[in-house]
Formats: C-alpha cells, structure tokens, sequence
C-alpha cells in the first residue's frame, strides 16, 4: 500500500535529524511524488544539512612588511602563518635569542666595517642565517644598525643552490644540536665576507675548527662574564630526555639551570619534538649553556687595524676581552672561569 505523502515528508525529516518539519510547500518539490521509491527513481537530491564552520579553525590572512637584504626598501606581502614551528627540520632546544649586550659588545666592530666600506650604520647589510624569533632585528636597530637581513627559512637550501641574500656581513649565533656549527664553520671557511659568530666555548677545540683558523685567522672577543640566552620553548633541558648524570646520582647539579640535560631520575613518555614549555605570551626562560664568544674575521687587511682602533678606544670601558688569536685563547678562558667562580 503506497505510503501518504505527509508521512513520507514527516519520516524524511526524521531521518535527516533536522529540526521539526517545515512546512510542505517549503519542502515538496513542483512534482509530488506518491512514495519514496517513485522518489528516488526521479534522481532527485535530497537537501542536506548546511556545513558548520568552526570560525576558530580560520586562519586569516595578515600583511606584513619585509626588509630586503641591500636596501632598506619594503613592500607589502599577503602572508598566511605557517602551521608548523619553522620551514625547516629543528629543534626545539635550539630557539634561543640572544641578548641585547652581546650584540653591543660587537658595535664597534660593525660600525668600523661599514667606515672601511663607506657606508653609514644604517646602508650596513647584516645577514642572520638562523632565525628564532626576529629579536636580532630589535636590538641591532637600537644600535643603528636597521639593514638586517633575518628570515624564517632554510640557510642550508640556499646555500646549497648558492641563493644566499647580498650582506656585508655576517652576525649569528648558531644552533647547538646535530651538526650546525659544523657546518656553519665550512661556510666561514670559504666565504670571503667578514663575519662575526657567537659560538661556545668549545668549538675552538674541535678538529673540523683548525682548517677555518687556517684559512682566516679570526680573533676573539671574550665576555668577562657569560651571555644570557633566552630560550623560546623552555631550554635544552626542557626539551630533553637525556638525563643529567648528577641529579641522577645525587639529585642535584651544581649547573643548576644551566645545565643541559633533564633534571629528573626517569626520561619523560613524551617524545623532545611534541614539548612545548613556554606557551603564547609567555615569558622566554633565561639560560646559560656555555661560556660562549665572538669569533671575528674581518679579513686579513683589516684585522690587525680593526683590534688596534677597538683597544684604543673601548677597551678601556669594555665588559669584554679581545683576543688576537688562537694562541692566547685557552688562558683568556681560564682567567675568565675563575673570575666567575
């Protein structure tokens, strides 16, 4: 026996978990059908229920401004944000600003750069290969220095396809973890570009270091004390499950929070790469790995004058040591490890 057209459109509704029925000329199409089947026959589409929007889930679209690496021209980008951290494989130990104070410790060297090439403070073109947050560009443009090349993107693939931007120099402080400093040191080596590297105090020691020594005889220069770092996501030993070898034994480090591994007896079920610390708006965590220095090569015609002109005229009020070469660096060291003791 055909089924009545009300209870047909009544029992659609209730399948379709809709809201109660609408009315019926807001609901039967020009033809009426007499059952389901005569219906479904007619290829007919059945109206389906509207889409939810989670308007949280919406990414907008947000214009920035970019500084390109020669000049100091800007222009307008559409820029959707990234889901993941950065562009390229990282860790998350290894997201660390650097403090305003070192890059003010190392003004006189880029101020005496741009003399001999005759630019001002400004034309200067510093390139960053390793971006963290962009804090470089902050504290160099409070030192005069506004033409700072610093990207979320990958050094490696530039270099590799030899794209790298134009600068006059290069200012960085490497990531600790695999081998970048390693390979940051290879480029040092073969780039004819001054350079000025922040690095810890080991790296010196290291073989894959005596050829770069070889090639430009950088000088040092050496803080008194050691710089503050300040960890985006928590540190190294946040970000960690190596354990520390003295808080396992007696459950403390003379370290403290400089150390670098995990303060805990048991290694963590969460894997390093799914840790996040240090959430938005959250102040970054101050660390101090190492003792770490400048390493400078301005190349070997102007070294010698560029050390001559910073004794002169800063060393006297300078929190810092210079260094002329490797020879004298081990005792430099040594003086400063036990000033800090």
């Amino acid at each position: 026996m055909p089924m009545p057209l009300r209870s047909f459109i009544v029992l659609y509704h209730n399948i379709d978990n809709t809201a109660a029925p609408k009315p019926l000329h807001e609901v039967v199409p020009a033809r009426i059908y007499r059952t389901p089947s005569e219906f479904r026959q007619s290829g007919s589409c059945i109206p389906q229920r509207r889409k939810t929007v989670d308007t949280a889930e919406v990414v907008p679209k947000k214009k920035v401004r970019r500084t390109t690496a020669a000049s100091t021209t800007t222009a307008d980008v559409e820029e959707t944000p990234s889901t993941s951290a950065h562009p390229f494989v990282w860790d998350p130990a290894d997201d660390c600003e650097t403090c305003f104070y070192a890059y003010r410790d190392i003004a006189p060297f880029l101020s005496k750069i741009a003399q001999r090439l005759k630019k001002s403070k400004s034309e200067l073109a510093i390139y960053d290969p390793y971006y963290c947050k962009g804090t470089l560009i902050k504290h160099l443009k409070k030192l005069g220095f506004t033409n700072v090349y610093n990207k979320d993107e990958d050094f490696y693939a530039r270099l590799d396809a030899g794209e790298l931007p134009p600068h006059d120099v290069l200012v960085t402080s490497p990531p600790y973890s695999k081998n970048h400093i390693e390979r940051l040191a290879e480029h040092m080596r073969t780039t004819t570009v001054p350079w000025m590297v922040l690095m810890p105090s080991y790296v010196h020691r290291k073989q894959y270091y005596a050829p770069l020594v070889d090639a430009r005889s950088p000088c040092f220069l050496v803080p008194n004390k050691p710089y503050v770092y300040y960890a985006v996501n928590g540190g190294r030993s946040s970000n960690t499950d190596v354990l520390c070898r003295h808080w396992v034994r007696d459950g403390s480090c003379p370290k403290g929070s400089a150390c670098s591994f995990k303060h805990s007896k048991t290694a963590s079920d969460t894997p390093a790469t799914d840790r996040n610390p240090v959430g938005d708006g959250e102040a970054p965590t101050p660390v101090i790995p190492f003792h770490s220095f400048w390493h400078i090569s301005v190349g070997l015609q102007w070294q010698s004058g560029i050390i001559q002109a910073w004794n002169q005229k800063f060393k006297k009020n300078s929190k810092c040591q210079i260094v002329p070469s490797m020879e004298s660096l081990s005792d430099t060291l040594d003086a400063c490890a036990a000033k800090g003791s």
